[in-house]
């Protein structure tokens, strides 16, 4: 069901803001939802180390929607 709700979001971001770029940023323990993503059309850009709201250090991974 995530791709399903995902791809419904990608679409009407399109339609919503078609000269915009799509990022996401996903923690990286996340596997399941990185690979939501990777199917999705989205393509891992760089990893960056940053303080969360409970100001705890967290490694995330920014991706960005690439047309396919």
């Amino acid at each position: 069901m995530g791709g399903t709700y995902l791809n419904k979001t990608i679409n009407e971001c399109k339609r919503r803001y078609p000269d915009n770029e799509i990022w996401v940023q996903v923690r990286s323990w996340n596997e399941r939802a990185i690979k939501c993503y990777l199917k999705s059309g989205f393509v891992e850009k760089h990893r960056d180390t940053i303080i969360d709201r409970l100001n705890k250090n967290e490694d995330f991974i920014f991706m960005k929607y690439e047309i396919r």
